[in-house]
């Protein structure tokens, strides 16, 4: 019997992963597109004024598109951009940002990482 899971569960995982990330992804787009708006008079104005705080998660969506066709390729830049995010957001001083940003796209940058590495074919091994 094989230790490794079915190609079936490691599907499920990389789809798990991706739709997570994409959910993860898209919170934090709105949210770093509407918190400053306000600030620049609200509104349509407000929004297009404020966009530049949201840029670096369309660059995350880039990331996950890439993770859905090559998941090691994937797993490694938001594994990558997670760790990033420790620094660039200070999160290790506070622990739950911590938790709500980096240690999700940690977590799930290494599970691509995880699909990629089980769905290898064997005789790459």
């Amino acid at each position: 019997m094989s230790s490794k899971p079915t190609n079936g569960w490691m599907s499920w995982l990389h789809a798990f992963s991706i739709v997570t990330l994409l959910i993860v992804c898209t919170f934090w787009f709105v949210f770093a597109l509407l918190s400053g708006a306000q600030d620049y008079g609200g509104g349509v104005s407000g929004l297009i004024q404020n966009s530049p705080n949201a840029i670096p998660w369309i660059g995350l969506y880039i990331v996950i598109i890439m993770g859905w066709k090559w998941p090691l390729t994937g797993g490694v830049l938001v594994v990558s951009l997670g760790l990033l995010s420790v620094v660039q957001f200070d999160t290790y001083k506070h622990g739950l940002t911590f938790l709500l940003i980096s240690l999700p796209l940690i977590a799930l940058g290494l599970s691509l990482i995880l699909v990629w590495a089980w769905m290898r074919p064997a005789a790459q091994q």
